[in-house]
């Protein structure tokens, strides 16, 4: 691909970081975390009644707490909904149904430590340590970068809102990735893989880190592979042997009932973002057709890109943006939260090249408006029992150029 290639597909993202540069930074950022609000606020209205505990505020945490008070009582009842409902309500004091927990026992062990708090306490401790490691992510990424201006962005930025006010798991993955991208810059290869190891409790996110990172790193390949195997075997080992009864029930959750997940009576709203998400939402009920025909796209777009940047061989931090890109545009399972991952490697990008500042930033706003465009979406849903998902279109496009800047090596003027 050539560089004028690159330099059409990126035009309009660049002339939106330019207009964004252009005006006073409290406008653009206040107008962010303003849609951010209101996004949140609109895309529950059409179905409220996802189940009742959207009221409170944390709703997904309490999934994973309540998964956590479980494996502790009872580990093979961690898949089974009813046992998780009757924890979550023994931790609020009032009746409630939970999420389904579709995450490794790994990760319910992980959150054990909030687990043993009271609920109140306890997401308060959960919101306070995602805010943190975003926080610690951002100036690590872009240490030159002024403190306020990061704190508003990152406050401003509608998927950090969304994981905050939903109380997910996303800022785990954005700390370990952040750690892992700042040692592949500073060639400690091993350091890069042990924080890539730790990503073992979400498979879906470490295997392709784990290619990304392994990519990016100028030397020390085979030390980054060494240093992820030497976290995530061991973790994944004493995990099993703590309790083998949740794993047994982890497998048979993920042949029966993951892979239809979102087919589930409780999940018809268009909460997803992804590839998957776009085809369920047009054509709701097509059933077979409609997966492989989602299957196929994942496929020919993430081998085209991975194949476009094998060859480009681009400097760290592109790779890290392209990669990261691709794994969650690719992603079966992605949320609005989930693109959140994005901001490390936008950062990584504003950090190491000062003339791709303005594509930086008009990438950051679409991957914002993509996100309160779930919304839209919803709103289609309800209305027409059908709808054109345009997050998935939005970042598709985003992926797009991120990749296609990436290969050719480009340097925005």
């Amino acid at each position: 691909m050539g560089d004028d290639d690159a330099h059409r597909s990126a035009h309009a993202a660049e002339s939106l970081g330019r207009a964004l540069r252009a005006r006073p930074h409290w406008i653009a950022l206040g107008s962010g975390a303003w849609l951010s609000l209101v996004g949140q606020l609109l895309a529950r209205s059409p179905a409220d009644s996802l189940h009742g505990s959207h009221r409170y505020f944390g709703f997904d945490f309490l999934s994973f707490g309540s998964a956590a008070r479980v494996l502790l009582a009872r580990p093979a009842a961690l898949y089974d909904t009813g046992a998780l409902s009757r924890a979550a309500s023994a931790w609020l004091g009032y009746r409630v149904e939970a999420l389904p927990f579709a995450n490794p026992p790994l990760f319910a062990a992980e959150v054990v430590p909030f687990a043993l708090l009271p609920f109140a306490a306890a997401r308060v401790a959960w919101c306070a340590c995602a805010a943190i490691a975003c926080w610690v992510a951002a100036r690590t990424l872009a240490p030159s970068a002024r403190r306020g201006a990061l704190a508003v962005g990152l406050l401003a930025f509608p998927p950090f809102a969304i994981l905050i006010g939903a109380g997910q798991s996303t800022w785990l993955a954005v700390l370990f990735t952040s750690l892992a991208a700042a040692f592949v810059r500073d060639d400690r290869a091993l350091s890069a893989g042990a924080c890539v190891g730790a990503l073992v409790y979400r498979p879906h996110w470490f295997l392709p880190m784990l290619v990304v990172m392994t990519f990016a790193a100028r030397r020390g390949r085979a030390r980054l592979v060494l240093g992820a195997l030497g976290v995530s075997a061991p973790v994944c080992a004493a995990s099993y042997f703590a309790a083998p009864d949740a794993w047994r029930a982890f497998a048979a959750f993920a042949r029966d009932v993951l892979p239809h997940f979102k087919e589930w009576a409780r999940f018809q709203t268009a909460t997803g973002v992804g590839v998957r998400d776009f085809y369920r939402v047009l054509f709701p009920g097509a059933g077979a057709a409609r997966d492989a025909a989602s299957l196929a796209t994942i496929g020919v777009g993430l081998c085209a890109g991975a194949l476009v940047i094998a060859r480009a061989r681009p400097p760290w931090a592109w790779t890290f943006a392209a990669g990261s890109a691709l794994t969650l545009w690719a992603s079966p399972h992605v949320s609005a939260y989930d693109w959140t991952l994005i901001g490390p490697p936008l950062l990584a990008l504003w950090e190491s090249d000062e003339r791709a500042r303005s594509l930086v930033l008009g990438l950051a706003a679409l991957v914002g408006l993509g996100v309160v465009a779930l919304t839209l979406s919803d709103w289609q849903i309800a209305v027409l029992g059908r709808g054109l998902h345009l997050p998935t279109i939005v970042l598709s496009y985003v992926t797009y150029v991120v990749v296609t800047s990436a290969a050719a090596g480009r340097r925005p003027s």
